[in-house]
């Protein structure tokens, strides 16, 4: 009995040591540093947000949908928005490929002179930049990966660059003063 005394005696004494202010204050100060950085990793990680049917392509530039015995043809563009700065240094960097209706939409949040680059692309892509109202002010076609580091800029009225596969810009009849929806 005398034993079992003795050890919950320095159970008691470590207890009340590691519950010293000191100590309390380290845990509590890395339990707020780890839930801070776990804020910030979600805040700057993409959320895959996207915009849905920005414009119409004929029927003949996409390959239908096959889901059991119905073929179904999605001719609505559809644009991944990249709205944070780590989404838009990312962009499509390292994608092999891309469905014909897919796309990005960087929304750089006011206008601007901005710019963009193929580095690390796999894709020939479309670049549209649209100004604040959605307007198409610009438009530069079949830009291939072999370009990089050459930069592509739009006029210092565009707000948002709209990236799509080449040949979609052609295929939807866009032109500059045309506006989209999203």
């Amino acid at each position: 009995m005398h034993e079992a005394n003795v050890v919950a005696t320095e159970l008691a004494r470590k207890i009340k040591r590691w519950t010293s202010p000191w100590h309390v204050r380290l845990v509590l100060a890395l339990g707020g540093l780890l839930l801070l950085s776990l804020l910030v990793a979600y805040r700057y990680s993409p959320k895959n947000a996207s915009v849905e049917c920005v414009f119409r392509i004929p029927a003949s530039a996409v390959s239908p949908e096959t889901k059991g015995d119905a073929h179904r043809v999605d001719t609505c563009v559809h644009l991944e928005e990249s709205s944070s700065e780590s989404e838009r240094i990312l962009g499509l960097s390292g994608r092999r490929s891309m469905t014909q209706n897919e796309g990005m939409l960087f929304d750089f949040g006011r206008p601007g002179e901005y710019c963009m680059w193929m580095k690390d692309m796999y894709l020939t892509l479309d670049m549209l930049w649209l100004d604040q109202n959605q307007e198409i002010v610009y438009m530069i076609e079949n830009v291939t990966p072999d370009t990089y580091p050459k930069s592509f800029c739009g006029p210092k009225s565009a707000q948002y660059v709209v990236e799509v596969n080449s040949g979609i810009v052609k295929a939807a009849d866009l032109h500059v003063g045309q506006g989209l929806r999203f």
